[in-house]
């Protein structure tokens, strides 16, 4: 059996309001036991029989668009997968220590080079952006309302769906193995 980090996009945001105990319902209807859910922003821990990620994200997908009536896009990661990205962040030690919030986007696929290239292409003097296979790493040296960068970019920019989550949210997620 596996364990499943499912990062769901745009839940608790605006009028796509979900209750912790209702997504944890969801997620046992699929199979998924020793379900837990971190924080209210759409990160659910899970055991399942799905043979793979992408059979458990389809299930998962299916089964929140029928009981909530909206498609929410999903990304899973084993705690293995999910351990090795928070292992190799592609900052120095000293940015890491001197930014103000550093964030993880989570892709269901490796990014193309080109989008790679307008994705690390977006850095500046407020943000900077490095992209390692399905994820994309956001340093922000700036709060969110002084920084020059916001979520769009990055979804225009790869032309494939993402979530975001802080480095602090995914180390609470890993602490539910």
């Amino acid at each position: 059996m596996a364990r499943y980090a499912a990062f769901l996009r745009a839940i608790n945001v605006g009028k796509r309001r979900v209750t912790m105990d209702a997504l944890r319902r969801i997620v046992e209807g699929i199979g998924g036991s020793d379900v837990r859910t971190v924080l209210a922003s759409g990160n659910v821990v899970f055991s399942s029989r799905h043979r793979t990620s992408a059979a458990a994200r389809r299930a998962l997908e299916g089964a929140l668009a029928d009981s909530l009536g909206f498609a929410v896009p999903s990304t899973l990661r084993t705690f293995d997968e999910l351990r090795a990205v928070v292992a190799a962040p592609p900052f120095d030690v000293r940015e890491q220590r001197e930014a103000f919030s550093l964030l993880i986007g989570f892709a269901d696929a490796a990014i193309p080079a080109a989008a790679v290239r307008v994705l690390e292409g977006l850095s500046c003097r407020t943000d900077l952006v490095r992209v390692l296979d399905r994820h994309i790493w956001w340093l922000r040296r700036e709060q969110q309302s002084a920084a020059e960068l916001e979520n769009g970019h990055f979804d225009r920019a790869a032309g494939v769906p993402l979530t975001f989550r802080t480095v602090a949210t995914v180390t609470k997620v890993l602490a539910q193995d």
